[in-house]
């Protein structure tokens, strides 16, 4: 008797070990127990956080007892609507599959914008046009009070404005043509006859004598900011700011587009080739077919190196200079906007490949308007209309993000999160990450009278010119967040 109940003790007690031990690798595999739906399920973890911090979290409407940030961990693999809600914002809602290979982090950085951002006005002097710095931190803007039309300078840093001296200058037709490398001087194009350089040292504008007409584009000299590039016509020039009589010299010709970054100049040159018959190959019977060709140069427009000559026919309109090339980290890449004929806009990227001694052209799309990389250069979001798309440079797969009813007018790279940006139509401003499940209206322009629009990527604010139902314009400050 005694050994019949010892040997039930045994087998119990085995069976209670054995149980105990499957629950314990089951915990420690990330196995959790729902008493109440009598379940065993594997628990997944999602991370969820936002900017702002603190909103409210709901899963399939069911309101979480935390809030952002936070790091779910007792949930199964699924499917969920997940809802992120915070007083005086936007509320974002997404669809996703959590599963148990791995940890999900699609809402990892949400960005939430303001239901209604109040406009701050920061000039009272009937603003007509305002230009934003490269570096952002300066801002110069033209003003017509009664009349007199006076340019000033309004320091973002140190929040001070100073009146730029124009010795009455009439401003008409007036346009910034280029800001110098240092950001204290610029080029301002007036009637398109007359060019002044404003010196924002000195707080002054004076005319740029023997100063050509016509520029089809001027850039600063990289490290020289006494003279200037100049493209007139298909002759490139080096422009001495300084210089008397002889100021500007003739570097190239043929050139339909150029930048000048660090060390170089990079060119894209016209040139004419002769196609002969198959049968006749006499000169006679030459066809005369125009080619474009990328080269650099160094700074004096000396030492040449061809990059390719496999570029589309056209008038270049912008070129974007990438250097975050993984594969090949030494050598750069070329991201050009070509218009060709009847204005067909041909976007396309250069690359270098072992098999060739210049860069093969691959073309991401037609018709685009313009584009910009992203901050980490790894993609390029590019707008077509009213459609904007992101192009991966490591796959080469371009994703459309959103197309809207209204002409998408300018794309703002959003300063903190490489997966957000700005975009502006007709009548509205707009906030959209790069995959097009979250998009918020910021303003309504059309309200607002809002004719220009900038961002000060370290404040994350816009600047923008609109009359607010008045009779004048001034500048405004919008915080969108």
């Amino acid at each position: 008797m005694e050994n019949k109940t010892r040997r039930q003790i045994y087998l119990v007690s085995f069976f209670l070990f054995a149980i105990l031990a499957i629950v314990l690798i089951l915990i420690t595999r990330g196995y959790h127990f729902n008493f109440k739906e009598g379940r065993i399920y594997q628990a997944v973890i999602v991370v969820i956080d936002s900017n702002p911090e603190g909103a409210e979290i709901y899963i399939n409407s069911e309101k979480c007892s935390e809030k952002t940030p936070v790091t779910l961990k007792d949930i199964s693999a699924g499917d969920y609507t997940i809802s992120l809600q915070k007083e005086n914002y936007h509320p974002v809602k997404k669809h996703i599959t959590v599963n148990t290979k791995e940890v999900n982090r699609e809402l990892e950085s949400v960005e939430l914008f303001l239901e209604e951002p109040t406009l701050n006005q920061i000039t009272s002097k009937n603003t007509e046009n305002f230009w934003l710095s490269p570096d952002q931190k300066k801002v110069v803007y033209l003003t017509n009070k009664e009349s007199k039309q006076k340019l000033w300078l309004l320091n973002l840093d140190k929040n001070k404005v100073t009146e730029i001296s124009t010795k009455g200058i009439n401003f008409i037709a007036l346009k910034l043509i280029t800001w110098s490398p240092k950001n204290n001087q610029f080029i301002l194009g007036i009637n398109n006859h007359n060019y002044y350089l404003g010196d924002l040292d000195k707080k002054t504008l004076i005319q740029i004598p023997n100063f050509p007409w016509e520029i089809k584009k001027a850039e600063w000299h990289p490290q020289d900011e006494k003279r200037l590039y100049l493209l007139l016509g298909r002759e490139l020039y080096l422009f001495n700011l300084e210089a008397k009589q002889s100021s500007r010299r003739l570097i190239l010709s043929n050139v339909t587009g150029f930048k000048a970054s660090g060390n170089s100049l990079y060119c894209i040159i016209k040139k004419t080739s002769s196609i002969y018959n198959t049968k006749n190959t006499t000169e006679e019977n030459a066809s005369q077919e125009e080619i474009n060709e990328l080269w650099s140069f160094d700074l004096s427009g000396e030492k040449q190196k061809l990059i390719t000559q496999n570029l589309p026919q056209g008038e270049v309109e912008k070129i974007l200079i990438r250097n975050n090339h993984k594969l090949l980290p030494k050598e750069k890449q070329f991201i050009i906007l070509v218009e060709g004929k009847n204005l067909e806009t041909s976007l396309i990227v250069t690359e270098k490949t072992d098999k060739s001694k210049t860069d093969t052209i691959t073309e991401i799309d037609v018709k685009v308007n313009d584009y910009f990389s992203s901050k980490n250069e790894e993609e390029l979001i590019y707008q077509k209309q009213n459609e904007i798309y992101v192009y991966n440079f490591e796959t080469k797969e371009k994703i459309l993000v959103t197309r809207t009813k209204e002409r998408i007018t300018g794309i703002f790279l959003h300063p903190k999160n490489p997966n957000y940006f700005y975009f502006k139509t007709k009548n509205h401003l707009k906030a959209i990450d790069e995959t097009g499940s979250f998009t918020n209206i910021i303003l309504n322009l059309e309200e607002n009278s809002s004719s220009k629009i900038d961002l000060v990527s370290e404040g994350n604010y816009f600047l923008i010119l609109s009359s607010q139902n008045r009779d004048q314009k001034d500048i405004y400050q919008l915080d969108p967040q």
